[in-house]
């Protein structure tokens, strides 16, 4: 049976107020006929401004309309958000490093599952690209924008939401500090350094902890971040 948890991020760093990541996830559905269902569908986030437009141009179109598809950098593991349904993919479109485009070379053609799941040391050491032909952006998945202690909008952003084993972070200005996770007791459960440049992502294994409410926090002088975020188990 699944169990939904809460985890209040308290999160700080050093930072610029003058901007912050808005990352925005979506859903590729992938056109294939006679494949395997876990080829269906995969997602990628980002925080560019100019492909979260473009983005939203084509989700502005009616779906048979929408005439761009997926061309990225990829990496290993799924960063807690690149699956389909209950399958979690072995790569990831890095954040930021991937954009829309009408086309692209055949070699970084293929299916998220058949091809690239099951060759990952092919397509992430040879290739290191995926541009899917068939892929169109379908619909926008939840990431979580982190806010202060009085509720403004700062520049990091954590994702996914729901979480399932890992948390990620990206921002728009350079973090420096340390993520800590503590129990309710006060006891200190999770530690390690944060060092992020700008439109980077961070991701911290978050498997090992039970079932339960925590804080995870990460600060500097005054600055504080804090943020609800639900764990599926």
């Amino acid at each position: 049976m699944k169990r939904i948890t809460s985890i209040l991020v308290f999160l700080s760093a050093i930072f610029s107020a003058e901007s912050y990541a808005q990352v925005k996830c979506y859903r590729f559905s992938l056109v294939l006929q006679g494949t395997d269902w876990r080829d269906t569908s995969c997602v990628a986030c980002t925080s560019d401004p100019d492909v979260i437009a473009d983005v939203n141009n084509q989700l502005s179109k009616q779906f048979a309309d929408r005439n761009k598809h997926i061309n990225g950098a990829i990496a290993a593991g799924n960063a807690s958000v690149n699956k389909n349904a209950h399958y979690n993919f072995l790569w990831h479109f890095k954040v930021n490093e991937w954009r829309l485009t009408e086309m692209s070379v055949e070699v970084c053609d293929g299916r998220p599952y058949s091809d690239v799941d099951l060759d990952t040391a092919y397509w992430l050491n040879t290739i290191g690209f995926f541009c899917p032909w068939s892929s169109i952006v379908a619909e926008e998945i939840a990431a979580v924008h982190l806010r202060d202690i009085e509720g403004n909008h700062l520049n990091v952003t954590l994702y996914p939401n729901p979480a399932g084993d890992h948390i990620s972070l990206v921002s728009a200005t350079k973090l420096d500090g340390l993520l800590e996770i503590y129990d309710l007791t006060g006891n200190r459960i999770h530690s390690i350094p944060i060092h992020l440049p700008v439109g980077a992502t961070f991701t911290s294994d978050i498997s090992h902890l039970p079932g339960g409410l925590y804080i995870v926090r990460m600060e500097d002088g005054p600055n504080t971040i804090q943020q609800k975020l639900s764990i599926i188990r």
